[in-house]
Order: structure tokens, then sequence, then C-alpha cells
């Protein structure tokens, strides 16, 4: 609670002469009169400062995570190639059954018109069990997804959300393109993965190259970053076996993307929170949204019968997000078939927009340092060449 609330509370009509005593350290509160109302203003004002206090620690994140986990220079949350998001309606990997996707932004997509791999009508239960049905909706209107602002969608474009169900982020970006952890931990390679399965090989390692940096216990409860589809773990950490962890370092170098237990390459991401005596493979995890919520709307998450592998957490736990917005090179190379522009011009933003910085506002309104503005994508649709294997289907995997 608040110090400078404490008086206030105590200045009831049966403490009032208590009340009239008490003194902040500094001198920064006195005691009022006994006579007349003055108790009743008192107490009203240390309700509105709790309030004040109460709101702000609730938007306080419980971990903030301090790097973005591909290690690419300026890249972060809000520019990364997104191929697919996470989904807030209903639970995860239910397939075809669940005909609605809303993502943190609010956006949503339901089941109707295009779709993408939904081989099966949405009827229980041949919905559940059809091999491949991975659905990815489209736009009521054919209009773009925006997402964190640089949405460019699975295969199709961004005028398709993607995917029913879908349990993290999935970022496009080349084979070998170097994943980093988000914040010191120990790496672990995963024997167990309740979320997403590893039906048909004896760990979570074998099936999707699933691995986690455990970042301990935050507030009595733990969290942990986890990756997958990586195509093997860098240095030393590579000898690791399943089960096993080393400590790793806030933004080391620690895997590369790869595309191990899928067609192409991409990072799976996620962010869980689990309870420290189960640890962080236990089926009692739960995945938060590490964007948190931003939809006018109310989250479906704040339902826990929404989705009982899923934690209500409305703050971004990507730490300070910056608002202003700019136009940032893309990354040399293709990407998930999409062919990269390089960067017009060194030493500047793509374009030749130049390399503005902004000052932005510090705690309590003092003066924040300089800072380059954060930038995001253009978004637009490329068509693609669809792989015929993915079509066909490999069975329940996270893409």
């Amino acid at each position: 609670m608040c110090r400078a609330a404490i008086p206030h509370l105590l200045a009831t009509k049966g403490n009032i002469e208590r009340a009239s005593q008490l003194r902040r350290r500094r001198g920064g509160w006195i005691g009022a009169s006994a006579s007349g109302d003055n108790w009743r203003m008192r107490i009203v004002a240390a309700g509105a400062a709790l309030a004040v206090f109460l709101s702000r620690a609730a938007a306080m994140p419980p971990i903030v995570l301090e790097h973005f986990p591909i290690g690419l220079p300026g890249v972060d949350a809000s520019n990364a190639a997104l191929l697919a998001a996470l989904d807030h309606k209903g639970t995860f990997y239910t397939q075809c059954c669940d005909t609605t996707i809303v993502v943190f932004t609010g956006e949503t997509a339901e089941r109707g018109g295009t779709t993408l791999f939904c081989p099966a009508p949405p009827d229980f239960p041949i919905c559940f069990i059809t091999p491949g049905c991975v659905c990815g909706y489209e736009h009521p209107t054919g209009a773009s997804y925006v997402v964190n602002g640089n949405y460019l969608g699975s295969l199709v474009g961004p005028s398709i959300l993607s995917y029913d169900g879908h349990a993290g982020y999935d970022y496009g970006y080349p084979a070998a393109t170097p994943l980093v952890a988000t914040k010191a931990g120990m790496l672990c390679k995963a024997v167990e993965d309740f979320i997403n399965g590893h039906q048909g090989f004896p760990t979570a390692w074998d099936k999707f190259h699933t691995f986690y940096v455990d970042h301990g216990t935050v507030a009595g409860a733990g969290f942990a970053s986890w990756y997958l589809h990586a195509s093997a773990l860098e240095g030393a950490l590579a000898s690791l076996t399943p089960g096993s962890c080393a400590p790793v370092a806030s933004g080391q170098v620690i895997a590369r993307v790869g595309n191990q237990g899928t067609i192409l390459p991409h990072l799976h991401f996620e962010v869980r929170r689990y309870v420290p005596a189960d640890g962080p493979e236990a089926a009692t995890s739960q995945v938060v949204d590490p964007y948190g919520w931003t939809g006018s709307t109310p989250d479906p998450w704040e339902d826990p019968q929404e989705n009982p592998q899923a934690a209500y957490n409305p703050p971004s736990l990507w730490g300070e997000r910056r608002a202003t917005t700019g136009v940032c090179p893309r990354p040399a190379g293709r990407m998930h078939g999409r062919q990269q522009e390089p960067a017009r011009g060194a030493g500047s933003d793509a374009g030749g927009t130049g390399s503005a910085v902004v000052e932005l506002p510090g705690r309590d309104g003092r003066p924040g340092r300089p800072r380059r503005p954060a930038c995001r994508y253009p978004v637009r649709a490329v068509p693609l060449r669809i792989d015929a294997r993915v079509a066909r289907g490999a069975g329940r995997q996270p893409l």
C-alpha cells in the first residue's frame, strides 16, 4: 500500500487523535484537526490513492522480456515478420471445431468464405480428427489484418488470419537466422509438451526441437520462453540431451531458425506461466500472451473456462513499448517464400527516411532518454505457390 495513504486510512472518528500524531519521515504529511468533516475527506482521498496504486500494480507485467527472440538488428515485437498469431478464442488445437479466431488486438476472423487448410466441416467429431485441419479465415471485407503491425499471414497473405486454436506466434525468417534468449535463465531441451505434443516421438525435442528457457519464479509463479522448430542449439548447448539444462545469458544466441517437424523455416514462440512446484513441462503450465491484450472488447481469456491452457495477462511482456512508427529495412534474403527487399541506404531507415530520434517521457513525467522510433513494415499480400505436402497435412502440429 502507498505509504502516504496510511495516515488517511487511520483517520476515522475513533482514530482522529492517533492519526493527527503521525508524520511521514520527511515531514510530508501533517495531521488535521479533529473538528468538522475532515476525516471524511481524508478517507475519500485515501480511497483514491489506493485505487491509483492498485491500478498501477495491475498494469505492471509479471515479467519483462528483455530481448526479442529473433536475433536480428532492428527486429522487435512491433515489426517482426509475423505469419500466424496466438488465438484467444477456444482451446488450443481443437482443429476446425472452433470457427473463430481472436488475436490480442481484438481483431477477429470467422469461418466462412475463403478458408485455409480446412477440409472438414466444423462439425464434431469429424472436424477434430481430420488430419491436417489447421484453419485460417479471411477478413470479412478482404482487407489486411494488422496484428503486430507487420502481419504477413501464412502462405496466402495478410487478408487471412491464422491459425484457429494456435498456441503461439510464428515468425517467418530464413533458416539459420539467430535466435536469442529473451531473458536469462536455464535452457532445457523439452521432454514433455502438453500443449503442442510430441506424437510419434519419444520427446518434444525429438518431434519439434522444442526447448525452453526457464526464467525462474516471479511473485510466486514461474515463467519460461518456449521455442519450436529450431535447426539446432548453438555451441556447447547442442550437447544437451532431452531433460538436461544449462544456464544462458539474456540476449545470448542460443539456436537457429529451422523447420524441424514442419515444412517451412520459422520460429514458433510461446511464453508460459507454470506452478513452481510442478515445473515448466507440467500439464498445469499455461500460455500467456507476450503482447498482452490491447483490444477494445474484453479478452476471451478473462473467463478462465475459455481455455484452461491459457492465462489472462493484459500487460505486454515486451517491456517499454515505443509509440512512434517509421519504416525499417527488411531482412535480406528469402523469408518463408517471400523475396525480401534489401535495405535502401546505409546508416538510415529504408527509403532514405533518415534516422529520426524521438525523446520519450520517463516515469512520473521526468525527461526520458532519446530513442529511435519503433518501426513497422508495410503490409502487402504476395501470391505464393502452396506446397502439396502442406495441403495434404501431416496430422496435428504447430505450424
